[in-house]
Order: structure tokens, then sequence, then C-alpha cells
């Protein structure tokens, strides 16, 4: 629903600019869930490091060439959840005039993470890793068709760091409620931008 208060109501009792809380009571066969990406996520060296630390990303092919080089990937806690790219920077199979590799930079890009179970990536099963664990992903690709073509590959070789950070941006609302015996469910996706971290 919507809340709304008089002008009077907000200057009278000092409210401008103030934070308000909303709380609901649910009874019977009914509930609500908010589901909030962080905001911000740290890198993670290795994919092991996802499993310990809910709030990190691991960039594709960047520990023993593990994962695919147009994906970060993030701990299944973060299905489709979005979030907010800083800048990185990809390396193609494009060349200059000097026959070195062209580097592209982007940034300021919004990804939604991979809520579809059977597209997870076990990194036990699919690279053989030891510290496996099952994480899921953004790829590039999907936002930029040119990548397949182009051979597009996460590097660090211009700054040190392949993707300088990560930002959560998304808050989702989902009521869910019997009707007649079944449940149903609707879900409200709202993308926060906040000031950046560096």
């Amino acid at each position: 629903g919507i809340i709304r208060f008089h002008t009077a109501f907000i200057e009278n009792n000092n409210l401008r600019f103030a934070n308000l809380r909303v709380l609901y009571q649910a009874q019977k066969d009914w509930g609500m869930q908010l589901i909030k990406a962080n905001s911000r996520y740290y890198l993670a060296e290795q994919p092991s490091a996802l499993h310990v630390n809910y709030r990190s990303y691991y960039v594709g092919g960047s520990f023993r060439n593990l994962g695919e080089p147009t994906r970060v990937y993030f701990p299944l806690s973060e299905a489709g959840k979005t979030v907010v790219l800083g800048e990185y920077f990809v390396e193609t199979n494009l060349r200059d005039a000097q026959n070195n590799p062209v580097i592209k930079r982007f940034s300021g890009e919004t990804y939604r993470i991979n809520d579809n179970p059977a597209l997870f990536t076990d990194f036990r099963n699919e690279y053989n890793f030891r510290g496996g664990v099952t994480m899921t992903w953004i790829d590039l690709k999907s936002r930029h068709p040119e990548a397949q073509k182009e051979g597009w590959r996460l590097t660090a070789s211009q700054t040190g760091v392949a993707l300088s950070h990560v930002q959560g941006a998304s808050l989702r609302a989902r009521v869910i409620w019997r009707n007649s015996g079944n449940w149903r469910r609707r879900e409200s996706e709202t993308i926060l931008f906040q000031p950046s971290l560096r």
C-alpha cells in the first residue's frame, strides 16, 4: 500500500529527511519477506573463499583459470539479486596497430545474478577443483553480445584488478499467501543506487 503524510504533519513533527520504519503483523496464511543485496561485495582470490564469506565475488579465470573468463561468481545466497559493477577491463582477441591485444574498459553496469539452479556452477565437477563449491554468476555476455566473437577475458593487466568493486543494488519485497488452498506469491523489486564506496 501507500502511506501519505500531509506536509503540516511532517513539518510539525520534525520528520523532514527522517527514516521511517513500517511494521506489519502477519496473521493466518500469509507472510512477507524482504530480500536485499549487500551494499558491497569483496573480492575473493579463489572460488573456495566464497563458501566462507557470503559477501564475496570471484572473477572467472583469475585463479588457475577456474571459471569462465566473462563471468563474475557469487555465493548461492545472492541468486536473483541485482548488482552494479565498478570499473572493469576485458582483453579481446582484437589487435591494435602495434599488434597488442585491445583492452576495453567499462563501468557502472547493472546485472541480475543468475537464479536458475540448473545453471549454477559446481567447481568440483566442472573444473575438478578440490576446494569445490557451487556458485551462481553474472556473465558479461548477457549485456555485450560481441564478447563471444571478440573472445573477451576479464583482465587485471591495466590496474592490478580486473574488477574494482561490486555494489548491491536491489531490494525485493515478496508476499506469500494462501488462496483457496493454493499458495500464491508476488514480488516487487526496487533498484537502490548508492554512492560509490571507492
